[in-house]
């Protein structure tokens, strides 16, 4: 190879395409073929998630609509410009020339309903497909999907995958793994969930990313201006903010009532997949492939693209829509998060209530649960030991002025993390009360 040129064992790179938590995406050539593909390049760190993409790929890559596993190496030697070279892991992958699905949706805004549907039911063919091997993708989102030059869809990026039984074989997980924008409630509120469920929900999510051209809301969470409604299952208002916006693609009842079945709070209220495929709107008129690789051809024409930062982020929102909670921005996307298990030991809340009359009330919150409560009023701390669940948990409890606001905080000794935060959640439900 020329010093001028980098190369990873017999690939040219040619530039990088995108950049991850994990790894980098070259654009390279086999020197062997000609042949051009994205090579990932892992972090040494990251190798965990190399293997858990390798195992997910290897069995589920011949799937139509998820991404070609071409080759890999876990010890190469990456040979940069001006002679330098280091230590690297690399999968090789089919080239999806077209590139992320949300450049199309900055683009273009909101796909019509029947190409949405087309790349809908793409998307869901290709979840089933994971979740028939076992597998849950765990971090679902228009930058993980994928389309090659001729507009097929390819969804990509298993290194957050976990096992659809989870690692105790009860069909829970307990990581919080992710990305917020696209999570479930119930894994932003750290408590077990059932992997299928969740990936369902973010498949609800994109899609309504795709008829609306921007999200639901920025987070699944009970304090969101948007999610609230879905909470409390005020359907009504949450429609009726998101047809207000200016230029807004007209809403179908069947439509409204299939996210609704989509995004629900509760996990058990969730469409399943054969569900989903048998609702009205499923069933709906869907584009040919001729057909949305029409609707999308302008877009790769179009000189106009997302204009990026010094790390290849995309610095805007979608269009101008005024609301920032239903912006759709590339850089809260890259904000993934990757946790093994939560380790919450420590939980905060500021109240107006008076010191002592709070004091009280946790008081008595942990003596209702026949906890075994010692404290000191001079200093207002406290110690509580319960049972919960069949298990024991302790805490300690202190309150202290910060910033003229009464701070009350609640740390873990022991016990089940799950738990105590499903206890701190009681408390703040039982102090909203006062």
């Amino acid at each position: 190879m020329e010093s001028d040129k980098s190369w990873v064992d017999k690939y040219k790179v040619l530039k990088t395409l995108g950049r991850g938590a994990t790894s980098k995406v070259k654009l390279v050539q086999n020197t062997e073929t000609g042949e051009m593909l994205a090579l990932k390049v892992i972090r040494p760190d990251r190798l965990s998630s190399m293997e858990t993409e390798l195992d997910v790929l290897q069995n589920v890559s011949n799937h139509p609509n998820i991404i070609k596993l071409l080759d890999y190496s876990k010890s190469a030697v990456y040979h940069k410009k001006q002679e330098r070279t280091k230590f690297v892991s690399y999968i090789a992958l089919e080239l999806a020339k077209n590139g992320e699905i949300f450049d199309f949706v900055f683009k273009l805004g909101a796909f019509p309903e029947p190409i949405s549907r087309f790349y809908f039911k793409c998307l869901l063919s290709a979840v089933e497909a994971l979740h028939s091997a076992g597998v849950v993708h765990r971090d679902l989102k228009p930058e993980n999907i994928f389309l090659t030059e001729n507009f097929e869809l390819k969804l990509s990026d298993f290194g957050y995958a976990g096992p659809t039984s989870g690692r105790d074989g009860s069909g829970q997980l307990n990581t919080f793994k992710g990305t917020r924008p696209y999570m479930a409630p119930e894994i932003l509120e750290r408590k077990p969930y059932r992997g299928i469920s969740t990936d369902l929900f973010s498949c609800g999510i994109i899609l309504f990313i795709f008829m609306l051209g921007r999200p639901p809301f920025a987070r699944a969470e009970r304090q969101n201006p948007h999610f609230v409604h879905i909470f409390m299952k005020n359907w009504e208002r949450f429609w009726k903010v998101h047809k207000s916006p200016p230029g807004t693609p007209e809403i179908s009842e069947e439509f409204q009532n299939f996210i609704q079945k989509m995004l629900c709070y509760d996990p058990e209220e969730r469409m399943s997949s054969e569900e989903i495929k048998n609702h009205q709107w499923f069933q709906g008129p869907t584009a040919t492939l001729e057909e949305a690789k029409a609707f999308l051809t302008p877009a790769v024409q179009s000189t106009e693209s997302p204009e990026l930062s010094s790390e290849g982020e995309s610095s805007l929102g979608y269009r101008s829509i005024s609301d920032p909670e239903t912006n759709l921005l590339r850089q809260t996307s890259r904000r993934v998060v990757n946790i093994d298990q939560s380790l919450l030991k420590t939980t905060k809340f500021f109240s107006n209530i008076h010191p002592d009359d709070l004091f009280q009330a946790i008081k008595y919150f942990f003596e209702l649960k026949n906890g075994n409560v010692k404290i000191d009023p001079i200093n207002y701390e406290m110690k509580a030991r319960f049972i919960y669940n069949e298990q024991a948990i302790e805490v300690n409890v202190f309150m202290t002025l910060q910033n003229e606001k009464l701070l009350v905080g609640l740390s873990k000794i022991s016990g089940y993390h799950w738990d105590y935060y499903d206890v701190y959640r009681e408390l703040l439900q039982e102090v909203a009360k006062l």
